[in-house]
């Protein structure tokens, strides 16, 4: 009797270590690091979205290279301001490449994909059916706009943003870019039936993150089970907005989108990027397209800011307005009667930021050529050079809106220079492009971002 308890022991303990051996070796298999490519938007191009669309199929170039297990896209795959002849053409354009991936791949709905023409909270829903009529005949874990599939152990889920159309979590109305009751009772049982899985991301299109009021009680859910990531596109930049309650917030840029004339470490590059789910952590690598640099991964505030400036330079559209210049017997004048020197005047630009911002002029204008050249100092502090301390000409300034301080009273300009043919022969209309070069620097980093200010010389009357 006592041999055959030390015989039943000695079975016991080699089966729990078998057991043992079994379920490390599998949890090791299941928790191996698992890599996912995602990709960023494709709309706002500047001539045709089939511009945009080669840029995508450079990146699908890259990710096969890379052995990722699953693809996902964060969104605006098309224009859906197109007729709907021109919206299935791109449709099966843009798809074609994306089913060149070497695995599958899958998309959050973004605004570009359903909208109507521009009416915030529009009720006009037959872009949105088309759209989800396409893209469920190419993906089978489509269940809807919203949705949920599952990669080596991890669990993905698509949010959909856009269940009030035309909104937008920075310039529009802010209040109404949350998802709705019927998507958040979904997407608590759909995590609650995936407890068990090594993780949860969370991709989709718009960051709603920046509506907080909306998002709070969607990051109390998310804490709650094991969300590891969330990550969206949208904005076509690269911002990090860090890790809260061991949730990675990541926004990713645009993978042939337009993108901002700036550094290439602050969204001036397309890119795709490379997720990887390692122990409960995701890490992000950016690779440009198509040459493949890595890309740095902007922190929140620094986009902030670079997207404040770019709200700035978007005043420049007044500056034709604000210098007129005509031509006459081969000389610049600045008034219709051929009276007034052809003088040049750069002033709808401010400092909305909290740090010191440097502005730099430059002409781009082969028939022309500036002379005396000089900053303002009673705003830019010298002649040669330009720096306008934090704050300085803005009576307002976030993330959607910049207002300067010129209400009541006019603002001076911060540069000028006189203007004048290089060759007397050379006839209107004459494009006159002044580059516009706004940079700050953070923590060592020195960023950066353009935009141009235009005229045109035409025929003295």
């Amino acid at each position: 009797m006592q041999h055959y308890r030390r015989y039943i022991h000695l079975s016991a303990v080699l089966q729990a270590l078998c057991f043992g051996a079994f379920f490390h070796g599998s949890l090791a298999q299941a928790q191996a690091p698992v890599r996912v490519g995602i990709i960023g938007d494709q709309t706002l191009v500047a001539t045709n979205v089939s511009d945009a669309y080669e840029i995508l199929k450079a990146g699908v170039t890259i990710l096969n290279k890379l052995s990722v297990a699953t693809v996902l896209h964060t969104g605006d795959l098309i224009e859906s301001s197109y007729t709907e002849s021109e919206i299935r053409k791109n449709f099966q354009q843009a798809t074609d490449i994306l089913s060149g991936l070497k695995t599958k791949w899958h998309m959050a709905v973004g605004d570009h994909d359903v909208s109507p023409p521009y009416a915030p909270n529009s009720s006009d829903r037959s872009k949105e059916s088309l759209f989800l009529k396409l893209y469920q005949e190419k993906d089978t874990a489509a269940s809807g706009l919203y949705y949920s599939f599952d990669v080596q152990g991890y669990h993905f889920v698509s949010i959909y943003t856009e269940e009030q159309l035309d909104t937008d979590p920075r310039w529009g109305d802010v209040f109404l870019a949350q998802i709705s009751d019927p998507q958040y009772k979904w997407l608590k049982a759909d995590l609650e039936s995936h407890r068990q899985s090594n993780g949860v991301v969370v991709f989709m299109h718009q960051p709603l993150w920046y509506n907080w009021t909306g998002w709070s009680h969607i990051h109390e859910l998310l804490k709650s089970y094991r969300v590891i990531a969330v990550v969206a596109g949208h904005f076509h930049y690269p911002q990090d907005s860090g890790t809260l309650d061991g949730i990675r917030y990541i926004t990713i840029g645009a993978t042939g989108g337009k993108i901002k004339d700036s550094d290439p470490k602050s969204g001036g590059l397309p890119h795709i990027t490379v997720m990887t789910l390692d122990r409960g952590k995701a890490m992000f690598n950016l690779l440009s397209v198509p040459d493949e640099k890595t890309v740095a991964l902007t922190p929140h505030e620094d986009m902030d800011r670079i997207q404040a400036l770019d709200l700035v330079l978007g005043g420049l559209y007044s500056f034709k307005d604000d210098n007129y210049l005509c031509a006459k017997d081969g000389r610049l004048y600045g008034d219709t009667a051929a009276t007034k020197s052809p003088t040049l005047q750069l002033i709808p630009i401010g400092n909305p930021i909290d740090v010191p911002l440097d502005m730099s002029v430059t002409l781009d204008a082969p028939a022309l050529q500036l002379q005396d050249n000089q900053y303002m100092p009673d705003g830019c502090g010298a002649t040669d050079h330009c720096t306008l301390p934090a704050g300085a000409r803005i009576e307002s300034s976030n993330n959607s809106s910049i207002v300067l301080n010129n209400r009541f009273t006019p603002l001076p300009p911060l540069w000028q220079a006189t203007i004048k043919m290089r060759d007397s022969s050379t006839q209107p209309p004459i494009d006159v492009n002044l580059e516009v070069k706004l940079s700050f620097q953070t923590k060592g980093t020195i960023r950066w971002i353009k935009g141009n200010a235009k005229a045109t010389v035409v025929a003295c009357q």
